[in-house]
């Protein structure tokens, strides 16, 4: 059993100390997949966005929370930001029926 917050740890011991059965059921997340990978998730600072740069926007202020991070010895998760078309609701509509379908809902 995987957990990362020094919470969730906290909460499952008590459980199992009182014979109390857990069961986790992992969330999609990017943090999630982080701490999956073995790194513990404190050794990391704030994590940052890099947008998608435009012709006229190109900001740069993820550099300063990636030299704060580097500079206290904390690993930076970057999230970058992919140019993908935007779904309409009426596209999300349609995938999220074939999902259910996929499922079995």
């Amino acid at each position: 059993m995987r957990v990362s917050a020094t919470t969730h740890i906290d909460i499952v011991l008590r459980a199992r100390a009182k014979h109390i059965p857990v069961r986790v059921i992992h969330n999609t997340s990017i943090m999630n997949a982080v701490g999956a990978s073995g790194l513990q998730l404190y050794t990391f600072g704030q994590a940052v966005s890099l947008v998608f740069f435009t012709d006229t926007w190109k900001p740069d202020s993820f550099y300063d929370r990636i030299k704060e991070n580097s500079d206290l010895g904390l690993h930076t998760l970057v999230l970058l930001d992919i140019k993908v078309k935007e779904q309409s609701e009426e596209n999300l509509a349609r995938f999220v029926s074939r999902a259910m379908l996929t499922l079995g809902c």
